[in-house]
């Protein structure tokens, strides 16, 4: 059986599904698409990219809620 395993938010991750999209990460992992920026291996992802997108192995993912501040 094939594994994906990635990096999600600094923490490893394996999943039995290998084609998949960085869109099915966030619905196993539930977490919502709203007010978050996603990066892949260290680039931004376009937003309507995140639907076609699809891991490879050892791909490891940021997700980031962008904040207000100084």
């Amino acid at each position: 059986m094939q594994l994906l395993k990635i990096k999600l938010n600094g923490e490893d991750k394996i999943y039995t599904q290998t084609d998949i999209t960085i869109s099915e990460i966030l619905e196993k992992e539930q977490i919502s698409q709203q007010g978050i920026a996603i990066a892949l291996n260290h680039v931004l992802v376009p937003k309507d990219k995140i639907l076609s997108v699809k891991l490879r192995m050892s791909d490891e993912i940021e997700i980031v809620t962008p904040f207000e501040g100084g």
